[in-house]
């Protein structure tokens, strides 16, 4: 099924918000603590970005938030935990950079 013109993709979300906290979901789901994270965004007002999603080799499933800035991630993973990680540049975006133009525009 293709995709609308224009939606926003995880991998979207990560390159445009590199800040990442990774999460294990737990077996039984995140239940009110997903609701408590929404919260958390809506109060610092900070947009819910998700990232890429993915299951390890146990049938562990893991979930990524992505923030603009270091500093909110960071206070994220302190009220909710989770591991911190910092997006790679793109493909993309080395190639612009390389070529001497401004990928952010």
């Amino acid at each position: 099924m293709s995709r609308p013109r224009g939606e926003i993709t995880s991998r979207k979300n990560e390159r445009d918000n590199p800040h990442i906290v990774e999460m294990s979901v737990p077996p039984s789901g995140f239940g009110a603590a997903l609701k408590a994270m929404h919260d958390w965004h809506k109060q610092y007002a900070v947009a819910s970005k998700q990232g890429v999603s993915w299951r390890d080799g146990a049938g562990t499933d893991y979930i990524r938030w992505c923030f603009a800035v270091p500093v909110i991630a960071d206070a994220f993973v302190e009220r909710f935990g989770g591991h911190r990680l910092t997006a790679k540049p793109s493909r993309y975006f080395k190639t612009c950079v390389q070529n001497g133009s401004d990928a952010s525009r």
